[in-house]
């Protein structure tokens, strides 16, 4: 199978589109986080956090794309490695979130949902 792409200008804009919504994603994660009930400073930590690793893979992805193609090494590969630092600073919040995320009971679905119940 050809590795060329076949229909480059929509594949710019659902990929785009989708690490657009991506990043919008991770951002409402880190102000939900922030604006916690909890507000203790771990959650402060973690949400500034996932901002920094969201601006830190965007800015990335931004600049993989624009980098002009050339002969040297890093005009040949500077998309690829965008996409990759990018990509996987994306999937490093999940495990992030797991890891530091509140623990406090109060401050779970279930248990906000068992209050308003009664």
């Amino acid at each position: 199978m050809c590795t060329c792409c076949v229909y480059p200008t929509m594949h710019f804009a659902f990929v785009g589109t989708f690490i657009a919504s991506l990043a919008l994603h991770f951002v409402l994660i880190a102000v939900i986080i922030c604006y916690s009930r909890s507000k203790t400073a771990l959650d402060s930590r973690l949400s500034l956090a996932i901002m920094v690793i969201t601006v830190l893979g965007s800015s990335l992805m931004v600049i993989g794309t624009l980098w002009p193609t050339s002969p040297s090494w890093m005009g040949q590969h500077a998309f690829w490695l965008a996409e990759c630092v990018g990509l996987s600073t994306g999937s490093l919040i999940g495990p992030l979130v797991f890891t530091y995320g509140s623990t406090d009971e109060s401050t779970t679905a279930d248990d906000a949902l068992l209050h308003a119940e009664s």
